[in-house]
């Protein structure tokens, strides 16, 4: 008899979407993404992901930045005022969180159909990122007591500038994080370690070494 194959859970919902053109597809690109998955046969369970709250975002930026991107009062990644955003943004960041979740309830695989989001800083919106949905998601974790430790792997051929600024921002202890020095980002050269920690330098390397060129690492 023939197995049926598992089912990838991707978590997606139309209000994940922002009608807005820019130079960056981001606010309208996770259904295409999906559409392209099921085209290719993938076999997925599409699931509705849990939109982030106000003090969950909190958890990675700063309060007031939080409130005035949500109530159009600051320019998001987009560099616009565009409520279509700002109401999107709880659950683009919330089918990280979502997934994640997922991902420690059945030890498996899940997946969400959106960025990162890791040029976006403690309180600076930046290159079409608003909120870290990465760091919201390790850090509601950790606040919850469902993980002791995160591990990132930024596989973006940018630089993870905003990952790293929360981080230091917001003092987390127990992470390497390889971060730029003066040479070209992404360059293994130009990978330093975030914080003095013993065995920083050896997990520094050995980043370098599994994911060449184009990678960014942090173990939160």
């Amino acid at each position: 008899m023939t197995r049926a194959p598992q089912t990838i859970p991707v978590f997606y919902t139309h209000r994940m979407l922002a009608d807005l053109e820019s130079l960056s597809p981001s606010a309208h690109k996770p259904w295409p993404v999906v559409q392209s998955w099921s085209a290719l046969g993938v076999p997925l369970s599409i699931l509705p992901p849990t939109p982030v709250t106000r003090d969950q975002l909190s958890l990675a930026h700063d309060l007031r930045f939080v409130s005035d991107i949500l109530e159009c009062r600051a320019k998001n990644g987009f560099y616009t005022q565009a409520r279509d955003v700002a109401e999107s943004l709880p659950y683009t960041n919330g089918a990280i969180l979502s997934t994640a979740r997922e991902a420690i309830r059945s030890k498996g695989v899940a997946v969400a159909p959106t960025c990162g989001f890791h040029h976006a800083g403690y309180a600076k919106a930046d290159a079409f990122c608003t909120f870290n949905g990465l760091m919201v998601a390790a850090l509601v974790l950790k606040r919850e007591g469902v993980v002791q430790r995160v591990g990132i792997l930024d596989l973006d051929m940018h630089y993870g500038d905003g990952t790293e600024n929360i981080i230091q921002a917001l003092r987390v202890e127990k992470f390497v994080f390889p971060t730029k020095s003066r040479n070209a980002p992404g360059d293994p050269a130009s990978l330093t370690c975030g914080a003095p920690r013993r065995g920083c330098e050896t997990g520094s390397r050995k980043i370098q070494g599994n994911l060449g060129r184009r990678s960014t690492g942090a173990s939160i």
